[in-house]
């Protein structure tokens, strides 16, 4: 199974949020390809999301901001954005894979509150019935020092936690 997380310049909120769902696929055995990119790719991802990710044991090295195009997004099997703002953008510019562009909090909190779906394609159809939750953005970090950086960090800590727990059983 293919993730891309999304959000603004890829220095930040998606850069952290591949490394860390990585990683606990790693330790859960859980076979994802996860991948992240920028609505408006900077140049690195930021010296502070290095850091941190470096203090969880994650050593992201000199990694790029990646552009997202409409060809990564079609290449992924789930898309998940950091905001609202991202999965609105993503599926204008990307229509043919709006079923599977979500933001990230509301698919997890939305998919566990579900039963067991048979396939991710299911579950993308169920979601897509419902409404979306207010207020699931990820704060963006960018520029609020290491409290913001660890604040994010913590809550994509449990987010990568409850995505593989919904996506566990579909990526065997």
């Amino acid at each position: 199974m293919r993730i891309l997380f999304v959000c603004t310049g890829n220095t930040c909120r998606s850069p952290m949020a591949a490394a860390i769902t990585e990683a606990v696929a790693a330790r859960r055995s859980v076979p994802v390809r996860v991948s992240s990119a920028g609505l408006r790719a900077e140049t690195l991802i930021s010296p502070d999301t290095t850091a941190m990710l470096q203090r969880r044991g994650i050593d992201p090295g000199p990694r790029p901001a990646v552009q997202v195009t409409p060809h990564l997004v079609e290449q992924a099997d789930l898309v998940l954005g950091a905001t609202r703002a991202h999965h609105d953008a993503l599926r204008a510019e990307v229509p043919t894979a709006a079923g599977r562009i979500h933001v990230w909090a509301d698919f997890v909190a939305r998919a566990a509150a579900l039963p067991p779906q048979p396939d991710l394609d299911g579950l993308c159809a169920r979601l897509a019935e419902g409404e979306p939750l207010p207020d699931t953005d990820l704060v963006d970090p960018a520029g609020r020092g290491r409290a913001a950086y660890e604040t994010a960090a913590a809550q994509i800590d449990e987010l990568a936690e409850g995505l593989l727990d919904v996506l566990g059983a579909f990526a065997r």
